[in-house]
């Protein structure tokens, strides 16, 4: 134990990080001695790929060590829960770590958050937020994305407030809650402001997900010319997100032609 389980270690690390788990699940199963980070390093790395039934069964194999998860391990978990919409298994594994522990740590409460808030049950989402002690704006737009995806749109819009009067600075992912608030309420208005004070206000360079959000936003309100010419004045090529969002405008309005005009043979 020591310098070799580091180092294998930071190699299962590095290969979970650049997407290679094969490669990191065959370094961690070779590992005659493992440390609680090295359980994380794991689980976070398939939690963090898209493979959350894995993340969870490994969480589940940690157990049967009588290791109790680290922040990393735990985060890793919750992230796998909300993926999967395992609103008991989350709540079973918040119970292995002391509340206090959430309300305290940043990165630790928004997983928690983030989890509740995807499974459906921003009631409990939102307590764990009123709770935390300490909020920074990665805090901050877990709870306006949880509100958003769970139609709260006007807390949305008073968290946002909340967020400028403290002080704390918005960043690409705060604007991406307001967007989608705005595109699942319809506010068309609201969601082209806030799409135009990223840039003239907050300095902000919109990316190909915030253009998405604004297409869907378009195309759900029926305005179709304009969610196209916003994707033909794109300063990057939209991929197959921002195209699928203007085809779920022309499905709801049954503009046929207008789909087969302008998105035949796009990606």
């Amino acid at each position: 134990m020591g310098k070799n389980v580091f180092v294998a270690t930071s190699l299962v690390d590095l290969y979970a990080k650049c997407g290679q788990m094969m490669k990191a699940r065959g370094v961690f199963d070779g590992m005659h001695e493992k440390d609680i980070v090295s359980w994380s390093s794991m689980i976070l790395g398939y939690a963090s790929n898209g493979l959350p039934k894995e993340a969870i069964d490994l969480f589940f194999q940690m157990q049967k060590e009588n290791l109790k998860p680290d922040c990393y391990a735990m985060v890793g978990f919750l992230s796998a829960c909300a993926r999967l919409g395992a609103l008991e298994l989350g709540d079973w594994a918040s119970s292995l770590i002391d509340i206090h522990e959430f309300f305290m740590n940043p990165v630790l409460g928004t997983a928690l958050i983030d989890m509740y808030a995807k499974c459906g049950s921003m009631v409990q989402a939102w307590e764990v937020f009123q709770g935390m002690k300490k909020r920074d704006h990665v805090v901050w737009n877990a709870a306006m994305s949880g509100l958003a995806m769970n139609g709260h749109v006007k807390a949305v819009f008073g968290l946002f407030g909340q967020v400028e009067k403290n002080g704390i600075r918005a960043d690409g992912n705060t604007f991406m809650g307001l967007l989608c608030g705005c595109s699942h309420a319809g506010l068309v208005d609201e969601g082209r402001r806030y799409f135009n004070n990223m840039s003239s206000v907050f300095s902000l360079t919109p990316t190909i997900e915030h253009y998405g959000c604004m297409v869907d936003l378009l195309g759900r309100a029926g305005l179709l010319d304009e969610a196209y010419s916003l994707i033909k004045t794109m300063p990057m090529k939209a991929n197959s997100v921002v195209w699928g969002a203007l085809l779920g405008g022309c499905r709801l309005h049954a503009h046929i032609q207008f789909a087969e005009l302008h998105t035949l043979g796009q990606e």
